[in-house]
């Protein structure tokens, strides 16, 4: 998707539109690849009919491709507006359930759900971070990671990923990898990403434990994400960074580069 479109995405979509307001149609129809999506659809004749046209494998493939991007990108430019209209609709488990139909996905797809994953994490939105939680929507990324070859792309956007989880320290997800993925990020010794986040855990526990005593709070301040601009500052050049960290460092690189969409 142009970047240049996804600017004027940005500059035609005003981000602070009340919450209460009801998502017009054209947001419902922009939707369709992905609620009628042949792969998630139990029964077809539920389907309305502007939505039929999906219900071919190749076509809504196609269109959900072209779709993600802009998604994704209102994820980080629209945080609560576009959050609450995804957690309403089953629209993280439903975009993140393909993953398990990888046979039947291009790759060019499934890299457009993982930068989905991305942007729902970088919104750093606890309700999110809650809500994937839940519903195990990490469990089919650790299950391709598992399956994925070293060193291609696919296994270099997962690990992504849990790179920004460990450099933005998302406490909630954090402890929820650690807890029920110790296993999976041990198999990742082939990188520096998973003794990271460990590491990661173990200086958050301790500080944890300290609090507790003193009665301070270790929660970071929220940070939201500039809306004026969606592609400055905050997640700036964080892919870049990823690709230029040195392969004989045994752990990641603690620079200040972090993810830009893109």
């Amino acid at each position: 998707m142009p970047p240049e479109f996804m600017s004027v995405l940005y500059e035609r979509l005003p981000p602070n539109l009340p919450n209460t307001l009801q998502a017009p149609p054209l947001i419902d129809l922009f939707f369709h690849p992905v609620i009628y999506h042949p792969l998630i659809i139990e029964n077809a004749a539920m389907v309305p009919p502007t939505a039929k046209q999906f219900l071919d494998l190749r076509r809504a493939n196609t269109v959900l491709y072209l779709t993600l991007p802009i998604i994704s990108c209102c994820v980080l430019g629209h945080t609560v507006r576009m959050n609450t209209y995804l957690l309403a609709k089953n629209v993280p488990q439903k975009i993140i359930s393909l993953l398990s139909h990888r046979s039947k996905l291009p790759i060019q797809l499934i890299l457009s759900i993982i930068w989905f994953i991305k942007a729902l994490v970088a919104s750093l939105d606890e309700c999110m971070f809650k809500h994937i939680i839940k519903h195990n929507l990490l469990d089919p990324l650790f299950k391709l990671l598992k399956k994925s070859k070293r060193y291609t792309l696919l296994n270099s956007s997962l690990l992504s990923v849990l790179e920004f989880i460990w450099r933005e320290n998302c406490r909630t997800l954090l402890q929820h990898i650690v807890s029920n993925y110790r296993e999976d990020l041990d198999d990742i010794g082939y990188v520096g990403t998973g003794a990271s986040l460990l590491k990661r855990h173990v200086t958050n526990t301790a500080q944890a434990t300290i609090a507790n005593s003193t009665g301070e709070s270790t929660l970071p301040s929220k940070r939201p994400l500039p809306m004026s601009s969606p592609f400055s500052a905050k997640l700036d050049d964080f892919d870049d960074g990823y690709f230029d960290e040195d392969d004989d460092d045994s752990d990641i690189s603690h620079g200040s580069k972090r993810w830009k969409p893109g």
